[in-house]
């Protein structure tokens, strides 16, 4: 066997591997929401039944037994947004790497030669922020990320899981000054838009790894 067969179908095997492994990370996301999701339905109509038997006096009393369960959904999506945006952050980190070795707009020490460099000043792209790892991948391969599938979807939880992280959800109106919305204004975390998240996550993943050539000859009927 030539020395290009052995590497092709290395790299099949490869990337075989990484994409099952992609989606094997997507299911038990998804298998999480899933139990969180039937246990605080079976929850809430357990409560809508007491209610109707009379057992709640108050409102108030109704409201309070409620709020656990749709808490917990509230708290799945949001665990579930943190998830994708940190394993795309990543994706994308990766895919910037070799942009980012290449660029003179990001000098110091990236290898790992310690002979010449000490551990405390050697440079990763993790230290690289986010809106520069994404013009470096741009500006490589000529795409905009926005325009692949799934990634003004991306781009958009990525601005969500900011607010929930730092401002407590709160919108920043000053990067919706086109659009009308009342202030203060929260980002909500529903439950089956957590699930929609999930399918346009690996969408754009997938997209970028088509997008950056992390891998040339790799049959497209493996992306399916």
């Amino acid at each position: 066997m030539r020395p290009q067969e052995v590497i092709r179908i290395l790299s099949l095997v490869y990337f075989s591997s990484l994409i099952h492994g992609f989606r094997i990370r997507l299911e038990a996301i998804q298998n999480f929401l899933e139990h969180v999701k039937n246990e605080a339905e079976t929850e809430i109509q357990t409560v809508l039944a007491r209610n109707e038997s009379g057992e709640f006096q108050e409102l108030d009393d109704l409201d309070n037994a409620l709020h656990h369960p749709i808490a917990r959904q509230e708290i799945a999506a949001r665990a579930v947004y943190y998830e994708l945006n940190a394993f795309i952050e990543h994706e994308l980190q990766r895919s910037a790497h070799l942009a980012w070795l290449e660029s003179n707009r990001h000098p110091g020490a990236k290898g790992f030669d310690l002979s010449e460099v000490s551990v405390e000043s050697l440079k990763m792209i993790q230290d690289v922020p986010f809106g520069k790892i994404t013009k470096l991948i741009e500006s490589k391969y000529g795409i905009r990320l926005q325009e692949l599938e799934g990634g003004n979807d991306f781009f958009k939880m990525h601005q969500m899981v900011n607010a929930f992280k730092h401002r407590d959800g709160l919108v920043d109106f000053r990067r919706q000054a086109d659009q009308y919305i009342r202030f203060p204004q929260y980002h909500q975390s529903e439950i089956e838009e957590a699930f929609g998240a999930i399918k346009t996550a690996e969408a754009f993943v997938l997209a970028l790894w088509r997008a950056t050539d992390r891998w040339q000859e790799f049959p497209e009927s493996k992306l399916v």
